[in-house]
């Protein structure tokens, strides 16, 4: 099921999110998370297994499947990337300013966001690549007070492509040590000749990047494992 800014506005959807909802909490525990109003313009995940928020634009919409014809990395069927518990996307196939294909070569942005259970932050850090990384390197990025790993990937194929950055961050300790791992990317078509004809600007790219990195900043624990 999909959750977006406009459903909240209509009464029959109202009841179906709050069927949703019911649910969620009634389903095991990988499902104890939910979609609330937040902040003017904007949308509220929580998961309240792992103790984690963050916001996300509220003409965006929240999903348990894959939104994109190219999966994320970190969360496709794979069997060479390291696997976690999926905790769900938000995306847009639109935005303000940008033109979508055949405009441009822009097709939509995204969000994933998983978890995995590992002893050490070493291997929270190894969490971070994918068979798709670039470099095999990461690097270290602070964002209001929680240390992230980040890594980049990115594929193309059948004419879509994708570029991720990839960031990990280390709760716990020990044997109960959790980490979160979010993928943030950008969808784009990769057809002969369409980022020529039809190009995403520098400037346009930039400001994606912008909007992708406010929905990581906003992540915040709420009463963190110690």
């Amino acid at each position: 099921m999909k959750l977006n800014h406009q459903e909240w506005m209509n009464p029959i959807a109202i009841v179906a999110t709050l069927i949703f909802a019911c649910l969620i909490f009634a389903a095991p525990a990988v499902y104890a998370q939910s979609v609330t109003l937040g902040p003017a313009g904007y949308m509220r995940f929580s998961d309240q297994l792992n103790r984690v928020t963050f916001l996300y634009p509220a003409s965006w919409t929240f999903s348990l499947d894959q939104p994109f014809y190219l999966p994320l990395s970190t969360t496709g069927q794979s069997e060479a990337a390291p696997r976690g518990t999926l905790r769900g996307f938000v995306f847009s196939k639109s935005m303000l300013g940008v033109a979508t294909w055949p405009g441009t070569a822009f097709v939509g942005l995204e969000v994933g966001y998983d978890t995995r259970e590992l002893a050490s932050e070493n291997d929270c850090r190894a969490f971070a690549m994918t068979e798709d990384n670039h470099d095999g390197k990461t690097a270290q990025v602070t964002l209001h007070d929680l240390t992230f790993w980040h890594a980049t990937a990115g594929s193309a194929g059948l004419g879509h492509g994708i570029g991720e950055d990839v960031y990990t961050t280390y709760t716990g300790s020990g044997a109960n040590g959790l980490c979160l791992r979010f993928d943030l990317a950008i969808q784009y078509v990769n057809l002969d000749g369409e980022q020529r004809l039809h190009p995403i600007t520098p400037s346009q790219t930039a400001h994606m990047h912008a909007v992708l990195l406010k929905v990581l900043n906003s992540v915040r624990m709420v009463n963190p494992h110690p």
